[in-house]
């Protein structure tokens, strides 16, 4: 369980993808997909993850459950 907003740069899935369960925010008991963000979706090892430099640029707290508003920039490439 993670209290918090993520941003997921990858899994060990193909393509980057989980499964998340949010009964806890919403109520819902299916697991909804998920997606790394596509510049580091492919970073599946200590050692690509470790290659990354960037910044997130993002809102600040609120209360809608379903939308996120920010800005990713990944080895000086906005994503």
């Amino acid at each position: 369980e993670v209290p918090a907003d993520v941003v997921q740069l990858s899994s060990s899935e193909e393509e980057g993808g989980s499964y998340v369960d949010t009964c806890n925010l919403d109520g819902e008991t299916n697991l909804k997909i998920k997606s790394a963000l596509s510049a580091t979706a492919t970073c599946n090892t200590h050692a690509l993850v470790s290659r990354l430099s960037g910044s997130l640029d993002y809102e600040g707290p609120n209360k809608r459950l379903y939308t996120f508003f920010g800005k990713a920039v990944i080895n000086k490439e906005t994503v």
